[in-house]
């Protein structure tokens, strides 16, 4: 598997594969937990890798945790296209000189074809 298709799945997974109000996935675990089970009580967490019941991401509310999923979400339409370049994406965020030109083909060139 391509580094450029690894990216598409970790996108699919985290906004299409996952119910937000029915389970919690888990790296640590195998396979998450039904969201009854969840021990820190919110939609997103990320769990301290040495005190397991420490939720690092205790702050943000939880309108900005959907925010975090509809990243994944739009992140994951946008790459699945094969058709669809960097530039598009961050257009009217980046400065268009040749240099970015360059810049933005070359992270096309890898993440599809690699």
């Amino acid at each position: 598997m391509s580094r450029g298709e690894l990216l598409v799945k970790l996108c699919r997974f985290y906004s299409h594969s996952q119910s937000i109000s029915r389970k919690v996935s888990s790296i640590r675990t195998n396979g998450g937990y039904l969201i009854d089970e969840n021990p820190f009580k919110t939609i997103f967490a990320v769990e301290d890798p040495f005190i397991h019941e420490r939720n690092t991401t205790a702050n943000p509310w939880d309108e900005e945790k959907i925010h975090i999923f509809n990243e994944f979400s739009r992140a994951y339409h946008f790459l699945k296209n094969p058709n669809n370049r960097f530039e598009d994406l961050f257009g009217d965020w980046i400065d268009n000189t040749k240099l970015n030109k360059i810049i933005l083909n070359s992270i096309d060139d890898k993440l599809y074809n690699n």
